[in-house]
């Protein structure tokens, strides 16, 4: 569901006093959570009521983290006289052990509590997560690329169209080319990412109206046939790295040939 229809229709759900206890947004991470904190602001009505659980441990939401951020506090009643809201950023990171303590929490959540699952990739859940939570795949009204972006992004179409493994010296030269891009390659990153999350889609048998890149299909079809699951999952943390070094200055042509290799080698 567009960004701007999901975020009218949940205003109108939290106006009538219909929301569920617990939800799943599954999309691009700023597109989400933008989504879920205007939902949330709907909801609660003093600020203290709105929490965001942090984990430790930057790739993994373990299930102390779970317990301490979410379990011991849900019966704590809001401050307000609204809801208290969770907004659970990069949800897909809890582990099994996470999962299951969070499960009993949203099987019998105190009345005033909503929690909202965010997440790039919703078949990482267990299947008792999904079935107790409402869900909605979240994308944005088609975003208009810069000129740049859009060259950036052609490069590295380019490098993968035919596969998620090209050769070494064409890995090495578009990470050259790509280097005069250094203000672009953050959004090079997040359309990679939807190229990967589409190519979950297919994994899971999905069909293509639940796709982001419509016009990559073809990519991501690839993508979804020669990587694992693990595999794919794997590269996305490597998107994160990447965007972190970039933010570390470390220089765009070696981050990108570093995320570019990781791809190529990934089962």
């Amino acid at each position: 569901m567009e960004e701007g229809i999901l975020s009218a229709y949940l205003k109108q759900i939290a106006f009538t006093g219909q929301e569920a206890h617990a939800y799943i947004l599954e999309g691009e991470k700023n597109i989400i959570f933008k989504t879920a904190e205007k939902f949330a602001r709907e909801l609660i009505t003093s600020p203290a009521d709105l929490l965001i659980p942090e984990h430790e441990k930057p790739n993994l939401f373990s299930v102390e983290d779970v317990r301490e951020t979410i379990n011991r506090t849900v019966h704590i009643r809001p401050y307000g006289t609204g809801k208290k809201v969770y907004i659970v950023r990069d949800a897909e990171k809890m582990n099994v052990q996470a999962q299951n303590a969070l499960l009993k929490t949203i099987e019998e959540p105190p009345e005033y509590v909503v929690i909202l699952l965010l997440t790039d990739n919703a078949e990482g859940f267990l299947e008792t997560i999904r079935s107790r939570c409402v869900k909605f795949n979240v994308y944005s009204e088609r975003q208009e690329y810069t000129e740049e972006e859009k060259e950036a992004i052609a490069l590295v179409r380019t490098l993968f169209e035919n596969g998620p493994a090209p050769e070494a010296e064409k890995i090495r030269d578009t990470a050259e080319a790509l280097g005069k891009y250094k203000g672009q390659l953050e959004t090079c990153l997040e359309y990679i990412r939807l190229w990967l999350r589409d190519a979950l889609i297919f994994k899971a048998g999905a069909t293509e109206d639940r796709m982001i890149l419509t016009e990559d299909r073809m990519i991501s079809r690839i993508f979804a046939r020669e990587r694992s699951f693990e595999g794919i999952n794997r590269i996305m943390e490597s998107l994160d790295e990447g965007k972190a070094y970039l933010k570390a200055n470390v220089t765009p042509e070696l981050t990108m040939e570093t995320i570019f290799f990781k791809i190529q080698e990934e089962t």
